[in-house]
């Protein structure tokens, strides 16, 4: 099952919206952004169609975030979570020192 995550700045964004306040000014995803202008949360059935849309992990993540404090930094990073790579599957010493002289030519395109 894939874990699903909002960005720090769409539930803040949400969490203003489910209570009332503006959230226009908030730096939001496309996608949240398509959501809070088009439906009218103040109407029972569209707010129950944002929670299905949202549905229970993603509710809990607009619920935990404060709508009243500050809002998130645009220059927080979101924690991405992966799993470790699998022990067959990770670098051996010998090929991690290999990588660091791949790619010169990047580099000196790219500068």
């Amino acid at each position: 099952m894939k874990i699903l995550t909002l960005s720090r700045q769409d539930a803040y964004a949400l969490s203003r919206a489910l209570v009332g306040c503006p959230w226009v000014d908030q730096p939001v995803s496309s996608l949240v952004y398509a959501m809070l202008t088009r439906l009218d949360l103040k109407k029972p059935d569209e707010m129950a169609f944002l929670r299905q849309i949202l549905g229970t992990d993603l509710m809990r993540q607009v619920l935990a975030a404060d709508p009243q404090s500050e809002p998130p930094s645009d220059t927080e990073a979101d924690t991405i979570i992966a799993p470790s790579l699998p022990q067959d599957a990770r670098p051996t010493p010998e090929q991690a020192d290999a990588a660091a002289t791949v790619g010169g030519w990047l580099k000196d395109c790219v500068q």
